[in-house]
């Protein structure tokens, strides 16, 4: 259940027998502080799909409105609204995938052409859509860029990846983090470069703000429920101490208000094997635990209820704490 939950499950299947393959991580470094700077973020009105709500979130961060992956649509439970994930900038009118990193000097590459960067050398051999696999095991389909790092020396050393948003690689004393993917045909690669010993990269879980509605449904019959269901979480840490649940207030309404620290699996950049027709893979790649803080305020409705809340790393609470009350005081439900 650990396994599947947290860890990256890839499962090719082909005929024969299957390797199960622990692989070593490609790089983790020292934690520096976060790059989120609430000041500089501007919010936009945003209006949930059924008019349930409305409210302000930041501009430009990553934003997800369907399918959540706690939402309980199997046994009928209808969930709506807007997870967020930041910062992160929104694509534009073309295909495009794109990540924001944290430092390192920043080179774009358009397909067919070679970039550089000291004695690094670049290619952008191709921009395909395909399914992938994100930094938190989970499939997807999207852009992929095939690169080809190509270092000068005494043996000289190249090697050839496949790379989607997000994702960060290692050759030699380079860490390159994949920023943008643009396009298929002739389309391009923004990439994000530095040396690993000059490297602000973190080993961190990603930050979520959700503002959603729960209607009730087979699953959830009561908030109540909910608020069980995530002090219960197999994930939180120190289980056998109490969680405390305030009552508070959000937009004249009244609402519980509660609080937990539970940990993430993160995976660690890797470099995967070759597949081999005729064997079956399991992947579990190396992955980093790490804490999270997750702040929930439930607000009771007719026929369901609204849940407001954070997922961040300790270290960044503090600097989304006034994002998140920015959020709060500009709540407004449509319904009772």
């Amino acid at each position: 259940m650990f396994r599947l939950m947290n860890l990256l499950h890839f499962l090719a299947v082909w005929f024969g027998v299957i390797a199960i393959l622990s692989i070593s991580p490609a790089f983790a470094s020292e934690k520096q502080e976060s790059p989120v700077t609430p000041k500089n973020i501007v919010y936009e009105k945003y209006i949930s799909e059924g008019n349930f709500f409305v409210v302000l979130i930041p501009k430009g961060w990553g934003k997800k409105e369907k399918d959540f992956s706690h939402a309980y649509t199997r046994t009928g439970d209808k969930v709506f609204g807007v997870e967020l994930s930041g910062p992160h900038n929104a694509a534009g009118c073309v295909p495009v995938e794109k990540v924001l990193g944290y430092g390192g000097e920043v080179i774009q590459i358009k397909q067919g052409n070679v970039g550089t960067f000291h004695e690094l050398r670049i290619g952008v051999t191709n921009i395909i859509k395909a399914d992938y696999l994100d930094e938190a095991g989970i499939k997807k389909h999207g852009l992929i860029a095939m690169l080809t790092l190509f270092i000068e020396g005494n043996p000289p050393q190249e090697k050839d990846f496949k790379v989607h948003a997000g994702q960060k690689i290692i050759m030699d004393k380079y860490l390159v983090y994949v920023e943008e993917i643009r396009g298929t045909i002739k389309g391009l690669v923004i990439l994000r470069i530095e040396e690993i010993s000059k490297s602000q990269y973190k080993d961190d879980a990603r930050l979520t703000i959700s503002v959603l509605y729960y209607e009730y449904g087979q699953f959830f019959k009561s908030y109540e429920r909910y608020i069980n269901l995530q002090i219960g979480t197999f994930t939180r840490l120190a289980p056998e101490k109490d969680v405390h649940i305030t009552n508070t207030a959000v937009a004249g309404r009244e609402a519980k208000k509660f609080e937990i620290e539970k940990f993430e699996l993160i995976m660690l950049p890797f470099d995967p094997p070759d597949f081999k027709e005729g064997i079956m893979y399991e992947i579990v790649p190396p992955s980093k635990k790490v804490t999270v803080i997750e702040r929930y305020i439930v607000i009771p409705a007719e026929k369901g209820f609204y849940v407001l809340n954070y997922s961040a790393s300790p270290d960044i609470v503090k600097s989304i704490e006034g994002i998140f009350e920015k959020i709060l005081n500009s709540f407004e439900p449509l319904i009772k």
